[in-house]
């Protein structure tokens, strides 16, 4: 398979340069399988789904301080500024206890809406198992390799990637992604 023109090896410091122009660029589909997503990752993700659906299978709980809000994540931001505003009418900051509790509402308000960012976005976090297999596959256009969805995988380490662009191959890797989707 190495010797296909449909199949592309790289090795370097450099992923970057291929990843973010399949997470940039055209198609209406994007699937990543990587058990480490740093918080620039998931920010170019969300400026991703504007425009596809995205699909994230990744390891654990969320392993980014950006990744759309938990409910945990919701609750201690409810205590945080409930305390907050206790805390300063206590101590006679009236006005700083009302802005506290106005966000204090304001949040209480998209916790019970539930609110988990854009829609196009789908993560699955897996926690029984270890996923360690990175995949990044796009409509026309699919990456596996050893690259992380984080800066060091994608800018320091010396990753390596098989890039491919034969539709058969890359219609196998989405099916493996969307078994793997429906199994966890």
């Amino acid at each position: 398979m190495l010797g296909d023109r449909s199949t592309k090896g790289y090795s370097g410091d450099s992923s970057y340069r291929h990843i973010d122009k399949l997470i940039n660029g055209k198609g209406r589909n994007l699937r990543i399988i990587s058990p480490y997503i740093s918080d620039y990752y998931t920010k170019m993700l969300h400026r991703a789904a504007r425009k596809k659906k995205v699909y994230v299978i990744t390891h654990g709980e969320s392993n980014s301080k950006k990744a759309p809000m938990t409910h945990g994540f919701r609750l201690k931001m409810l205590i945080y500024f409930a305390v907050i505003g206790l805390l300063l009418m206590f101590f006679k900051f009236y006005i700083f206890a009302f802005g506290s509790f106005a966000v204090f509402a304001i949040v209480l308000y998209f916790g019970i809406k539930g609110i988990k960012g854009n829609p196009n976005l789908r993560l699955k976090f897996v926690n029984d198992k270890f996923i360690h297999e990175k995949m990044y596959i796009g409509d026309a256009l699919a990456i596996v390799g050893s690259a992380n969805l984080t800066y060091s995988g994608m800018h320091k380490n010396i990753e390596h990637l098989e890039i491919i662009t034969d539709q058969s191959r890359i219609d196998e890797l989405a099916a493996h992604f969307d078994e793997l989707w429906g199994a966890h």
